[in-house]
C-alpha cells in the first residue's frame, strides 16, 4: 500500500517531472531542462505494421542558423545519418516512417544530433537546440513523450572532431555524462493508483540506456558495460544488487534482471516503492569486454506482460532518470555525413 505523501510524489513523476542535481560550473553535466549544442533521444520506434510512429521535435532559439549532424542507431547497431540545415527560430520534425530514416521499419534505437558548422561534420558550440521525442500509435494516440538529453559545448570547446571523437569530458568539449542515475520507481506487477476512480493501470518499469562511450559511425564496435543495479525498500533498506550486461543501446524490463529482477517486484517490495541507483561498471567475470561508462537512461511503464512481451514494448509513461555528479568523461565516435543533404519535412 502507498502513502499518501508518496503519492505526491509519483504523481509528479508520472506527469514528466524534470531535475537535474545542480554544479557550481554551468559547464559540467548534461541536461533534460536546458539548450545545448548536442541533444540524444534514448529512444526511438519505428514499427509500421503496429502503426507505432517516433516524431523528433528540435527548435533553435537563436537569430542565427546552424547545421545539424544526426546519427541514428538500433538494438542490432546498425547506424546511419543524416545532415540538414535549421534556420533561425525554425521548429522541425523528423518523422521515424517519413524521409531520411523511413526505411529502417521495425526497428527500436537511439537517436543523437549535434550542431555543426558545415557538412563535414565539425561540432559548432551552438547552445540553442532543445528537442523532445513523441512516440505515437493507433492513429495519432501518444504512448508518451520525454525531452531530450542536452549537452551544451563548453567555454573553451574544441572546433574540431579528433579521430571522429566528440569528447563529452565537460572541460574542452561538451558537457560530460553523469556517474549514475538515480530515481524512484513503482514495482513491477502493483496495479496502481489504489484508489484509482477509473481503471487501474498494472505497472510493469523498464529501463532504457545509452553508454556514454559509444560508436555510432559506420563498422562500429561493441561498448559492452554491466549497468549495476543498487535498489532500497521503502524501508531505507538497501537490497542486494542486481546488474544486466548491456550493449551500445539496451532496453528491458527491471523484473527481467540477468541477476535479481525479484527485487523489483511488488511483492519483494511490499507493494511500496523503490529506490533505485544506476551505475555502468567494468566485470570481466559476468561482462567479458565490459568497460565503465557514464550512461543515459529512461524510466518507462508499460502494461505489456514482461514475460511475453516483444518489440515493440508500447509504455504509457516516461522519465528521464536523474544524473548525479559529473565530470564521468564519455565519448561519441562518428564519421563525416554521408550522402547529398536531406532535410527532414517541417
Amino acid at each position: 500500500m502507498l502513502r499518501k505523501g508518496v503519492l505526491f510524489s509519483v504523481a509528479i513523476l508520472l506527469v514528466f517531472a524534470m531535475a537535474t542535481v545542480a554544479s557550481a560550473d554551468p559547464y559540467n553535466t548534461m541536461h533534460v531542462s536546458q539548450k545545448g549544442s548536442m541533444l540524444v533521444f534514448p529512444k526511438y520506434i519505428n514499427y509500421p505494421d503496429d502503426n507505432v510512429t517516433t516524431y523528433i521535435f528540435i527548435g533553435n532559439d537563436n537569430k542565427f542558423g546552424t547545421d545539424v549532424v544526426c546519427y541514428w542507431m538500433n538494438k542490432e547497431q546498425k547506424t546511419d545519418d543524416i545532415h540538414f540545415y535549421i534556420t533561425k527560430d525554425m521548429p522541425l520534425t523528423i518523422a521515424s516512417n517519413d524521409g531520411p530514416f523511413s526505411a529502417r521499419d521495425n526497428t527500436v534505437g537511439a537517436l543523437m544530433c549535434y550542431a555543426a558548422f558545415d557538412s563535414t561534420g565539425v561540432p559548432n558550440k551552438f547552445n540553442h537546440l532543445y528537442g523532445y521525442a513523441m512516440i505515437v500509435s493507433d492513429a495519432g494516440h501518444v504512448i508518451y513523450n520525454a525531452n531530450a538529453f542536452q549537452f551544451k559545448g563548453t567555454a573553451l570547446q574544441a572546433q574540431a572532431i579528433v579521430d571522429g571523437k566528440l569528447k563529452l569530458d565537460g572541460d574542452f568539449n561538451y558537457e560530460a555524462c553523469a556517474n549514475y542515475l538515480v530515481t524512484t520507481f513503482i514495482p513491477d506487477g502493483l496495479a496502481w493508483p489504489e484508489d484509482a476512480v477509473s481503471v487501474q493501470k498494472t505497472y510493469h518499469p523498464e529501463l532504457v540506456l545509452l553508454p556514454c562511450i559509444n560508436e555510432w559511425q559506420q563498422g562500429n564496435q561493441p561498448t559492452r558495460t554491466k549497468a549495476h543495479y543498487e535498489v532500497w525498500d521503502y524501508n531505507e533498506q538497501k537490497l542486494s544488487g542486481a546488474d544486466q550486461c548491456i550493449k551500445c543501446w539496451f532496453e528491458g524490463f527491471l523484473v527481467n534482471s540477468t541477476n535479481g529482477g525479484v527485487k523489483f517486484t511488488a511483492d519483494r517490495l511490499s507493494d511500496q516503492l523503490g529506490r533505485l541507483r544506476v551505475r555502468g561498471i567494468k566485470n570481466e567475470v559476468v561482462c567479458p569486454g565490459s568497460i565503465a561508462t557514464g550512461l543515459i537512461g529512461l524510466l518507462l511503464y508499460s502494461e505489456d506482460d514482461p514475460a511475453t512481451a516483444t518489440d515493440p514494448v508500447k509504455p504509457f509513461a516516461a522519465q528521464e532518470m536523474i544524473n548525479v555528479n559529473f565530470n564521468t568523461t564519455g565519448q561519441f565516435t562518428v564519421d563525416a555525413p554521408s550522402g547529398p543533404l536531406e532535410a527532414p519535412k517541417n
